[in-house]
């Protein structure tokens, strides 16, 4: 069809169906294939979207039917299979991180730089999001940024459930997650981190010996935690509580096996002399993140569960919000999807933007170091000459 950029995706578990539906709305983009190690989860992925999407077996025939890949795969894939999509000359859309190692991601700029032409992008679907779009025209318009301060908090139970509460597939949850945060601070600024310490700990979701392995089996009455498989709504992809690696949808987030931790507490120096504070917390009762940027002239306060942004100054305070569509991200998937089919479409990439995303990424890869050995680690970020860390 003229126009219209033919999409397949791997990895059909939730990050995959979210990439499925969003695609059905996004103009100039149409799936046609899907594959995932679970045929069967495939195929029920498929069949929510269109009757017409392809299920395949393995990534080289779906590679055969597309032009451009998305990667919604557990995370230490993603590397690996972006090097056979490029290979094969196909335009890549690859979910956040692109590689949990330095030498990962090494990897994959070496790829990229030996072919040029072909599109390539990481899903940092928050700067398609309403609200960081607003944020970036304020603080576009202010002088100079001197510190950055982010509460990044969630209701995380379900990484110490599934295949995330294990680093091996994560390379760590700052990374995983708290990648957002540093790819926005690196957008919003145009500056990059040089060097980062940190800290992490549990202190909550502690294990608990008369609590049952999985909540269905489980006697403790009023548990918070407590999560009910009949009434889970992606039970249709997840059409059995027990998955691999003692992944579950009602694993206890007590006794879990998990060598991820709760809360993380993160200082980071920036270019341009910028200061940079990050926090993140599994444990809140609340989803958001919370962003204070200190400028010349004012502090801009920006929370995005609220989409408000707030001035305050000499001359008093103004507060504004950002127009966010309902739905998941505000609609970004789509946005993101849209302008990536764009680009596949001309045969372009930004590598500017491209070497951003990476130094976020290695910026989480450094701070999980840090968090892990205790002590500081700087950070080398170059998409040209290779990314390096250092531990002092």
């Amino acid at each position: 069809m003229k126009g219209v950029t033919r999409f397949g995706i791997v990895g059909t578990g939730k990050r995959g169906l979210t990439y499925a539906r969003a695609l059905e709305a996004a103009a100039g983009a149409q799936l046609v294939s899907v594959s995932d190690l679970d045929s069967e989860r495939a195929s029920i992925v498929a069949g929510l979207v269109s009757a017409d999407v392809e299920v395949v077996g393995s990534l080289e025939p779906l590679l055969d039917r597309c032009e451009a890949l998305i990667i919604a795969t557990p995370d230490d894939s993603h590397t690996e299979i972006a090097l056979a999509a490029l290979a094969a000359g196909r335009a890549v859309l690859c979910d956040k991180p692109a590689g949990i190692t330095v030498d990962q991601v090494n990897a994959l700029a070496s790829a990229l730089t030996a072919r040029p032409s072909v599109p390539f992008d990481l899903a940092m679907v928050l700067r398609y999001h309403p609200f960081y779009q607003a944020l970036a025209e304020v603080l576009h318009t202010r002088r100079t940024v001197t510190q950055v301060h982010v509460m990044d908090m969630m209701r995380g139970e379900f990484y110490f459930r599934r295949w995330h509460r294990l680093s091996k597939y994560t390379g760590g949850i700052v990374l995983h997650e708290g990648i957002h945060a540093l790819d926005i601070i690196g957008w919003l600024l145009g500056t990059h981190p040089l060097r980062v310490t940190g800290s992490s700990f549990s202190s909550v979701l502690k294990p608990k010996p008369n609590a049952a392995q999985h909540c269905g089996d489980c006697a403790i009455a009023g548990c918070a935690h407590r999560f009910d498989v009949q009434t889970d709504p992606l039970a249709a992809i997840y059409r059995t509580p027990r998955l691999q690696e003692g992944e579950a949808r009602d694993l206890c987030v007590f006794n879990s096996t998990r060598d991820v931790e709760e809360t993380h507490s993160l200082l980071f120096d920036y270019t341009g002399d910028v200061a940079v504070s990050y926090s993140l917390t599994l444990v809140a009762p609340i989803r958001t993140r919370r962003y204070t940027f200190v400028c010349d002239d004012v502090v801009v306060d920006a929370d995005e569960a609220t989409s408000t942004i707030t001035l305050s100054g000499p001359d008093g305070t103004h507060t504004r919000r950002a127009e966010v569509p309902a739905g998941e991200f505000g609609g970004a998937d789509r946005r993101q999807l849209e302008h990536f089919a764009s680009m596949v479409r001309a045969g372009r990439r930004d590598d500017s933007v491209l070497a951003q995303n990476l130094a976020a990424n290695v910026t989480g890869i450094a701070a999980e170091r840090s968090m892990r050995d205790g002590r500081p680690v700087t950070v080398d970020s170059d998409m040209a000459t290779g990314y390096r860390l250092s531990v002092e």
